[in-house]
């Protein structure tokens, strides 16, 4: 990949910023580096300053649906939500402040909308923890 900005003056920067999405299959501890070179068609005065690498270890995903219930307001259902269970399989907690995340389902008739939505932003969830979210009535 090649990112090119226009012309710099001296001890100006610009950003690039590149999102990267890391194949699920990636074993844990893989490491991943991105580098940067800088490159002019002019000389360079400290060629050694052109280039910076950052790394970055992958992670095996750390949140995964235990269970679900969907029967919730049914006729006869036990209960008159449907619920997702939500289980931390990693080794370090969630703090949804930090990565937010949802729950996102279709009804029964296969559509999505945002009020078959849950956002979880705030609490934490720690390893080995569960955690039980409430959906929207089927009833």
């Amino acid at each position: 990949m090649s990112c090119t900005a226009a012309s710099l003056s001296v001890g100006t920067t610009v950003t690039f910023t590149v999102v990267v999405r890391v194949n699920p299959s990636l074993t844990d501890g893989t490491v991943i580096s991105n580098t940067v070179t800088a490159t002019t068609t002019t000389t360079d005065s400290i060629a050694a300053n052109n280039q910076a690498t950052a790394t970055t270890t992958a992670k095996t995903p750390l949140l995964v649906i235990s269970q679900v219930y969907g029967g919730g307001g049914n006729s006869g259902a036990a209960y008159q939500n449907d619920f997702v269970e939500l289980f931390n399989r990693g080794t370090t907690t969630v703090d949804f402040s930090v990565t937010p995340y949802s729950v996102q389902y279709a009804s029964s008739a296969g559509s999505f909308s945002l009020a078959n939505k849950v956002d979880l932003t705030t609490g934490t969830m720690a390893p080995g923890q569960y955690l039980l979210v409430k959906l929207a009535s089927g009833g």
